[in-house]
């Protein structure tokens, strides 16, 4: 999956989509391109699909809605282990998301809850 905000410096989420979908050595034609924008209006979410995104997700980003997308891209064999995982642990998965949001927090210059909604 990609995934490509819509208001980028010098070039925005639409425009690099048509410039990958241009390119002859594209190696991820298949690879399913997810606008992510603050832009919630009523018909967004069509108009993005027009322009070829494969889906939309607003921000703020909500956990359930990430992985809601996450599971409906990415082939079950890659999320399933951890499902059960969660499942067997007794840990709620608001806990293992904190542990892992605490872990992106010591990466040197990574803004990890910026865009993102952890209740």
């Amino acid at each position: 999956m990609i995934f490509l905000d819509h208001m980028m410096p010098n070039m925005d989420g639409v425009e690099t989509l048509h410039q990958m979908e241009k390119m002859e050595t594209n190696q991820n034609t298949d690879t399913p391109v997810i606008m992510l924008t603050a832009n919630a209006i009523v018909g967004a979410k069509e108009e993005y699909l027009r322009e070829g995104f494969s889906d939309y997700l607003t921000k703020p980003i909500q956990e359930t809605e990430l992985l809601d997308m996450l599971r409906t891209y990415l082939p079950k064999a890659l999320y399933h282990q951890d499902q059960e995982k969660q499942k067997n642990s007794g840990d709620s998965s608001k806990n293992i998301s904190k542990t892992k949001m605490e872990q992106l927090q010591q990466i040197a210059g990574f803004e990890a809850y910026i865009g993102v909604k952890i209740e």
